[in-house]
């Protein structure tokens, strides 16, 4: 029952923080019925919100609407509506492109557009499209390279560890055993 005014509040769009609140609330249950598919309403307004201002905004904005595109994808997952949750990776990866195109924090935006391919990446791996799967993989551990390149710093190695275990069990899983001990050799000569 005290529910009406906070949802009316972020109804009305004042501030992102009541409609994140929202979202969250339905997303674990906290003082409402579990609801997915409320947590998704919430969670796309406040995506809707940030979206307009995020190109030019400071890269700590810049990171919020990504986690905010990350909870919404997750949503999406958890619904088993992989076809959403895509979608929502393709507009984190776009974002990234755009903002690794200004060059402006150019190593995180490049961790960020990795991230995003990896994430599109295991979406087709459990759907079983592992064609697309290997094809973002691959795309992930370009930009991975890329950063341990420009500065070989230990988040840049463990961000090259995922992306070589990513093909690696991608391969494992179309059975392409040579191509699955290659990454793992790969990943394992990081590690040690």
């Amino acid at each position: 029952k005290g529910l009406g005014l906070q949802e009316n509040v972020a109804f009305l769009g004042f501030q992102s923080n009541p409609i994140k609140m929202l979202a969250d609330m339905y997303k674990r249950g906290k003082g409402v019925e579990r609801d997915i598919s409320k947590a998704i309403q919430w969670q796309t307004r406040v995506v809707t919100m940030l979206e307009p201002t995020v190109q030019n905004a400071d890269k700590n904005t810049k990171l919020d609407f990504i986690v905010e595109l990350i909870n919404l994808a997750a949503l999406f997952k958890e619904l088993l509506q992989y076809d959403k949750a895509i979608q929502v990776y393709h507009q984190f990866k776009e974002f990234c492109e755009q903002w690794v195109q200004t060059q402006q924090d150019e190593p995180l935006a490049k961790s960020m557009l990795a991230l995003a391919f990896n994430e599109i990446g295991n979406i087709h791996r459990t759907t079983y499209n592992f064609d697309k799967a290997l094809e973002n993989f691959k795309w992930a551990l370009h930009y991975a390279e890329q950063l341990v390149v420009q500065e070989q710093t230990e988040q840049n190695y463990k961000d090259l560890v995922m992306c070589y275990g990513n093909l690696s069990r991608c391969y494992e899983d179309s059975k392409d055993y040579e191509m699955a001990l290659q990454y793992s050799e790969a990943r394992l000569a990081i590690l040690n």
